[in-house]
């Protein structure tokens, strides 16, 4: 049958997902139905419920209003086998199936007996007669489902279909963009620093402009951490890492002249570790939209100098108190985790960054041997050109000189491919080392809003028990002071406060926690990819490197 009968002659081929669902709902009521086909006359029968057979319940990404179901070879396809949660009530609706189930796909010439199934059913359906089989059939009429949304039962709101509505949308990749120049040192000496440009290209309504170009230093990405920390971290969001500061980098940076390999080598690692926590950072619903985060993306001036960042300054030195404060707590308050999702987490984490420590040294092994092989050919190759230069023999000298060539061309292969060990997997997993220390910084909010309303409670408990100790030593004698019952009124509402608290901050890191999975498998899989590519590509280079070279080796006469 041509593509033309199958777009025209069979329009429930574009039902979409929510005709499926009321279709599946009006089985839902055998009765109804029931009652619905023994009233009606025998010949012709309710469109919705024939139509059942030709719906793909299987199949809803691919069928779609815009690509009608096409059927090639004029063979009519066969109809999904229905769920077994949808009953069949209806000894017509069976009879239909089993008549279309007869029908051969490997044919495209149907018998006369399968022919003369497709006239019924077309008869009975439509009472129209057919002319040759299945190129006279006529397209049934399609029925309004709005006729029928009175009788159907509305879906009930789920807990998943709530806690989907409370998750913030998803930004990605193509609604902002984040890139960063080559970096730009400027001064010299100790005075020196060095400027980022950072270039944004954005859809997102909340920002002023789609493109805006600023520049940014160092101590700039790091007091954007601060701030995002101190307004979000409380809250339990997980704040991206910005990459680590290194004084010795920075002095080689400060000290060396502007073309040292050091030097360069160091600002293009930084500077692709920036852009990784910039883009991390906008694909957060919540951080891309923060005041200070668009600032920084688009004030196109120097912003105000960050001192808290230093690790000498007085909010350095409070940030050192705090840390060790922290870490006490963490040492002297254990929480008796009722929450079996937080609890399996927490595992998932600690399996995470031993597994990622341990990855990441052996990556950096790995970058580290392939550097020595790639420095040792080199070696290789100069005292291969040396001895060919020596050699009297004209061919064994010829031969001697390409491999000294193909030892410095394969030494630059093995160079790329260590940078490529290092960009696509010791830098991946040093990010997500990070990460995980994010992570539980958010568990540890938690806990601390856990541990604020075990306290609010106690002191509550505590207050409560003096107070009913008052009144009998008292015996009721003059009643208690106004002011207990204020503190407790007061405590009773702190306490309601920080449980809904320890509640919200608790549902927010669930959210977090799904949405870090899940950057975190997207970007595993787009790396590994990468370093496979990268695998291939030197592998093949390799083979060309010696592939060129044999023919050369094969020429040396005796």
């Amino acid at each position: 049958m041509s593509e033309s009968v199958a777009k025209h002659n069979d329009p429930l081929s574009t039902v979409s997902d929510d005709d499926e669902d009321l279709f599946a709902s009006a089985y839902e009521q055998p009765a109804k139905t029931e009652q619905k086909l023994n009233h009606e006359e025998p010949v012709v029968q309710p469109p919705p419920v024939t139509a059942m057979a030709d719906i793909n319940l299987d199949d809803d990404d691919q069928q779609t209003d815009s690509e009608p179901k096409e059927i090639s070879n004029g063979a009519i396809p066969t109809p999904p086998t229905q769920n077994s949660s949808i009953p069949q009530h209806s000894s017509i609706l069976n009879t239909l199936e089993s008549e279309m189930n007869t029908i051969d796909l490997n044919d495209s010439k149907f018998d006369k007996e399968d022919q003369s199934s497709v006239k019924e059913i077309d008869d009975n359906l439509k009472k129209e007669p057919t002319t040759t089989g299945i190129a006279g059939m006529k397209p049934l009429e399609t029925v309004p489902i709005e006729s029928h949304q009175a009788e159907l039962p509305q879906p009930s709101v789920t807990a998943a279909t709530t806690k989907s509505s409370q998750q913030p949308a998803v930004i990605t990749p193509s609604q902002i963009t984040i890139t960063i120049a080559e970096p730009q040192k400027i001064g010299d000496g100790m005075g020196s620093y060095v400027v980022y440009s950072v270039s944004t290209r954005t859809t997102l309504p909340y920002f002023r402009r789609q493109s805006m170009t600023v520049n940014r230093r160092f101590s700039d990405f790091l007091g954007l951490h601060s701030k995002l920390s101190v307004k979000h971290g409380p809250s339990g969001r997980i704040i991206p890492p910005p990459p680590a500061k290194s004084a010795v980098g920075t002095a080689k940076v400060k000290m060396a002249k502007d073309d040292s390999i050091h030097s360069m080598d160091f600002l293009a690692k930084r500077r692709a570790a920036l852009e990784r926590y910039l883009q991390r950072t906008a694909e957060h619903p919540v951080l891309c939209s923060d005041p200070d985060f668009r600032e920084f993306l688009e004030l196109d001036t120097e912003l105000p100098r960050s001192t808290s960042t230093s690790a000498l300054s007085g909010a350095g030195l409070k940030r050192m108190f705090s840390l060790f404060g922290d870490t006490v707590n963490k040492m002297t308050f254990r929480m008796e985790e009722s929450d079996p999702w937080f609890e399996s987490k927490q595992q998932q984490i600690e399996i995470l960054d031993t597994q990622f420590r341990k990855l990441y040294a052996a990556v950096e092994l790995l970058i580290y041997n392939r550097k020595e092989l790639s420095t040792s050919l080199g070696v290789l190759g100069k005292g291969t050109a040396l001895i060919g230069h020596d050699e009297n023999n004209v061919s064994l000298s010829c031969a001697l000189s390409h491999l000294a060539a193909t030892h410095e061309k394969v030494e630059k292969i093995y160079e790329t491919q260590a940078n490529h060990d290092f960009l696509y997997l010791s830098e991946l997993l040093r990010d997500y080392i990070g990460m995980i220390g994010a992570v539980r910084e958010a568990f540890h909010e938690r806990v601390k809003c856990f541990q604020n309303l075990t306290t609010l409670e106690q002191t509550l408990t505590r207050k409560q028990e003096s107070k009913a100790k008052l009144e009998l030593t008292l015996k009721n004698e003059r009643p208690t002071s106004p002011q207990i019952d204020d503190e407790i009124r007061d405590l009773q509402e702190r306490s309601e406060k920080a449980k809904e608290d320890f509640e919200k901050i608790s549902e927010t890191i669930k959210q977090e926690f799904e949405r870090f999975d899940i950057s975190r498998l997207r970007d595993f899989r787009n790396n590994f990819l990468k370093y496979m590519e990268s695998l291939l590509q030197t592998q093949e280079a390799l083979i060309e490197c010696w592939e060129t070279f044999l023919p050369e080796a094969r020429s040396i006469s005796a």
